[in-house]
C-alpha cells in the first residue's frame, strides 16, 4: 500500500511522523502528472482529490471509489475490495499491520 500526494516529500515526511505512520511510503506528485493521469486533478486547487484505487498486480485498476471534500474512505469497505482479489493486505515483505488503524489518517494526506 503506498499513497500519492500533490505535496512535497518534505510535507510528507512531516506528515506521517506527525500521525504516526512514517512507515507507509507517500508519494510526491508535485507535477501533477499521476493526478492527471488517473483523473483526480482538481484544477481550482492545483491539488488532487481524495481517491482509492486498488491496482492488481499486473497494473489494472480494479477498484475505484472518489470522495467529496471532507469525505474518508471506509477502512473496512477498501480492506474487503483488497481481500477480494487476494491480497488480504499483505504484499511484497510488508505485514499489512496497522493499516485499518491508520487508513483514515493516511488519506488525510490528499487534502492538507
Amino acid at each position: 500500500m503506498l499513497g500519492i500526494s500533490t505535496d512535497s516529500p518534505f510535507s510528507h515526511e512531516n506528515w506521517g511522523k506527525s500521525v504516526g505512520i512514517s512507515n507507509y511510503p507517500l508519494l510526491s506528485d508535485v507535477h501533477r502528472a499521476a493526478a492527471k493521469d488517473y483523473g483526480v486533478y482538481w484544477a481550482d486547487w492545483n491539488a488532487n482529490r481524495r481517491a482509492t484505487f486498488i491496482v492488481d498486480t499486473q497494473g489494472k485498476i480494479r477498484f475505484v471509489e472518489r470522495y467529496g471534500k471532507g469525505e474518508l474512505p471506509e477502512p473496512d469497505k477498501i480492506l474487503a475490495e483488497v481481500k477480494k482479489l487476494g491480497g488480504g493486505g499483505r504484499r511484497r515483505g510488508g505485514s499489512g499491520e496497522g493499516w485499518r488503524d491508520h487508513a483514515s489518517s493516511q488519506c488525510a494526506a490528499d487534502t492538507k
